[in-house]
């Protein structure tokens, strides 16, 4: 439960950057569709939500970086948590994880540079270190430099790429990418995608 309160917050970080920075919405809607629409935003709401039905509830950062260090800070220290007590990790939390991961990518530039040193992208890889085979420092930056470039072309077929690469330990384990389906009119019906 723990990972999805943290990939929950990634989510939320982006929501919030892209309120204040809308150049930015444009690069995220490309794997989230939702920000396509520049009235989208949840966040906050939710947050306002939660608290008054959840009156133990500890709000998270309203700085979007702020946020996003801290569910990354999260997401590493739960997998440390669950590697030490030999705890299987759930195939499709890796496909969840990865996924946020490279929609935070596209909101944050601090994120961009795979290769820097910024706080930001050390906290990535930190989250990412268990994703790739024996935790390979090198791997580890190749693989959210690969997730920055996600949404070039046919999303499936990139995720299939970026599952084949090498940089992803144990591809098989991860899976298609996360679905985001929707409904949409057909002629005079709902339908499901």
């Amino acid at each position: 439960m723990a990972q999805l309160k943290h990939l929950l917050r990634i989510y939320g970080a982006i929501d919030l950057v892209v309120q204040d920075h809308p150049d930015r919405r444009g690069a995220v809607s490309r794997l989230l569709p939702v920000y396509r629409d520049p009235d989208v935003q949840w966040f906050r709401d939710f947050e306002e939500l939660t608290a008054k039905r959840a009156p133990e509830y500890k709000r998270p950062p309203d700085e979007p970086l702020e946020l996003l260090h801290q569910a990354l800070d999260g997401l590493a220290d739960d997998l440390v948590e669950r590697q030490a007590k030999g705890e299987p990790e759930r195939p499709r939390m890796r496909a969840r994880r990865l996924y946020a991961l490279a929609a935070a990518a596209q909101a944050f530039p601090e994120l961009r540079d795979p290769d820097g040193k910024a706080y930001t992208a050390d906290r990535a890889k930190r989250a990412l270190r268990f994703e790739v085979p024996e935790e390979d420092e090198d791997k580890t930056r190749g693989l959210l430099g690969a997730l920055r470039d996600l949404p070039r072309g046919d999303p499936d077929a990139q995720w299939q790429a970026k599952l084949d690469s090498g940089l992803v330990a144990d591809p098989q384990m991860v899976g298609p990418r996360p679905c985001s389906g929707r409904l949409v009119m057909v002629g005079t019906s709902l339908s499901r995608r």
